[in-house]
């Protein structure tokens, strides 16, 4: 749809899934199949700006958007959008899904929530708020997250001090705490 693209997927069908600016783009090893947001004969999708993607243990793909998730049902072969909850204090509803465990899709919202959904049910969980001094210039990296269920943490690229080369983030969904670790 465009060429440039954000981030590349392969899904245990073997096809290439290519997230960009305009659209999300399937490819099946000869021909590309382009789904637009609200063009789409097999449900709809939020928002333009395809950010992050990932597979679920049901194997269906989670797509974040600037304007929220969508849910794509390899099976049935549709799609779900779901909305990102927009507050007054954020300007920002872009969504990532950077993890996936066995029941959650784990998502930053916003560039300040950390939530989980729910596979079966889609519902969703704020499990963390990043607190505001951690001001991400580079929404993208987030998408590089990890969940660590031995500390029951999501570890993240920092942003945060360019002056000093960046480093590593890690958030307790425990107790909350944030430590940051420099390079």
């Amino acid at each position: 749809s465009l060429g440039y693209k954000n981030f590349i997927l392969k899904d245990i069908n073997g096809f290439i899934w290519i997230g960009s600016p305009v659209g999300l783009n399937r490819f099946d090893g000869n021909t590309f199949k382009v789904y637009y947001p609200g063009k789409s004969e097999s449900g709809d999708i939020i928002g333009s700006y395809c950010l992050s993607m990932i597979e679920d243990s049901l194997h269906h793909i989670w797509i974040g958007t600037n304007k929220g998730l969508v849910h794509y049902n390899t099976m049935a072969d549709t799609f779900h959008s779901i909305a990102t909850p927009v507050t007054a204090y954020e300007e920002l509803t872009t969504i990532i899904p950077f993890w996936s465990s066995r029941d959650y899709v784990y998502c930053i919202e916003s560039a300040r929530h950390i939530t989980n959904y729910n596979l079966l049910t889609k519902q969703r969980s704020v499990i963390a708020t990043l607190p505001s001094r951690h001001t991400w210039k580079n929404q993208v990296i987030m998408a590089y997250s990890v969940f660590d269920s031995a500390s029951n943490s999501v570890w993240m690229l920092s942003d945060e001090n360019q002056q000093t080369g960046n480093g590593l983030v890690q958030v307790s969904l425990t107790d909350k705490t944030i430590r940051d670790f420099s390079w």
